[in-house]
């Protein structure tokens, strides 16, 4: 309290048995006329300046010394399937006690939690067939401090069933030097509907996909996946749909000759 009309005074604080958290601490301020406290972040924990006649109240927040746990192993995939995969790992170690881990799916620069086992394995569920993914774990110890993550494994599901439907795709390609597009279209020559659907194909040259539109597609090496969206995925016996990709090659532009949808081999027209 600084009870001085005209002049500020700088205080230093000094703690036995506890250490602050770096950073501007909480301040609650009563200035005059004495009918409001404001609140801000402001000075430090070791020093602060109390205005000309006025009250401050300082909430520390105690510092960390929390160590976090050693970084997984890259984890290793077994028994794959159409929807699911088994992950697992070298155990983390932590001074804290170890709370579990995060299995994360990495697109990009995209992280999504799949999976938050408390054991060094994961048995994974609901992936999409013949679609490649890139996964990778942190640990979680129990004071809430997480690993750096983990080296990261891929994983390609193997085709599902389009359970007796037939198909036929089409490939139109648009090709210029060192670039081109390419329109596929889906067609159910079954007769049964499809709910969703996973396009999968080679490219037999070195052609890289970079952007596409109604599907979403992903590329590993030569081998290409497309599956569906929300608004496409459903197709009627006889019915047709089309996706679309730009991309880009250097050596050859040989459009692709044998395409799946869910797994099931296609005709090419």
């Amino acid at each position: 309290m600084n009870d001085d009309p005209t002049n500020s005074y700088t205080v230093g604080l000094n703690y036995s048995g506890f250490t602050p958290a770096s950073g501007a601490p909480s301040v609650a301020t009563l200035a005059p006329p004495g009918t409001g406290i404001t609140t801000a972040a402001g000075g430090s924990a070791s020093s602060q300046t109390i205005a000309p006649y006025s009250a401050e109240v300082v909430t520390l927040q105690p510092g960390t010394t929390a160590t976090p746990p050693t970084t997984p192993g890259t984890p290793t995939a077994s028994n794959v399937t159409s929807t699911g995969a088994t992950l697992s790992w070298t155990a983390s170690t932590s001074s804290s006690g170890l709370a579990g881990y995060d299995v994360v799916s990495v697109t990009g620069g995209t992280e999504t939690v799949v999976a938050s086992p408390t054991t060094n394995s994961a048995t994974l569920t609901g992936l999409t067939p013949s679609t490649a993914y890139t996964f990778a774990v942190y640990a979680r110890d129990t004071a809430g401090n997480r690993s750096a993550r983990s080296g990261t494994v891929a994983v390609t599901t193997s085709a599902g069933s389009t359970g007796g439907a037939s198909c036929k795709v089409t490939y139109t390609p648009n090709v210029w030097g060192g670039g081109f597009t390419g329109n596929v279209t889906v067609a159910n020559t079954g007769t049964a509907p499809w709910t969703s659907w996973t396009v999968a194909f080679a490219f037999p040259g070195d052609e890289k996909v970079t952007s596409a539109w109604n599907a979403t597609v992903t590329q590993s090496g030569a081998n290409v996946t497309a599956t569906s969206l929300s608004y496409n995925g459903a197709i009627a016996p006889g019915a047709t749909t089309s996706f679309g990709f730009q991309g880009t090659w250097s050596a050859s532009s040989a459009s692709p000759t044998a395409f799946t949808v869910n797994g099931s081999a296609c005709t090419t027209g």
